[in-house]
């Protein structure tokens, strides 16, 4: 739903159904776990896309620190997060 309502330009609520789902994944699966972390990733592009690019950017580098030191550098989350900096 949260991608629909991207499409839609209903960021307010896309933005609530990613922090949801993060916020449910951290609490059941762990701050590091690869499947939080991808949440988290889909929270900051969320940020990205309502112009909160100071929030969009503080995730982000945690994401990216987190990424490193549990999955590695080379890991695709850990890749794609290096990717994603310039969008931010």
């Amino acid at each position: 739903m949260a991608v629909v309502y991207s499409g839609q330009e209903r960021g307010d609520e896309a933005e609530k159904i990613h922090r949801d789902v993060f916020e449910t994944r951290k609490t059941r699966l762990g701050h590091d776990h690869p499947d939080t972390l991808q949440s988290m990733g889909c929270l900051v592009l969320a940020y990205g896309e309502q112009g909160r690019s100071e929030d969009a950017e503080r995730l982000q580098a945690q994401l990216l620190d987190t990424s490193k030191k549990k999955l590695g550098e080379d890991h695709h989350i850990t890749l794609r997060t290096m990717a994603s900096l310039e969008f931010i």
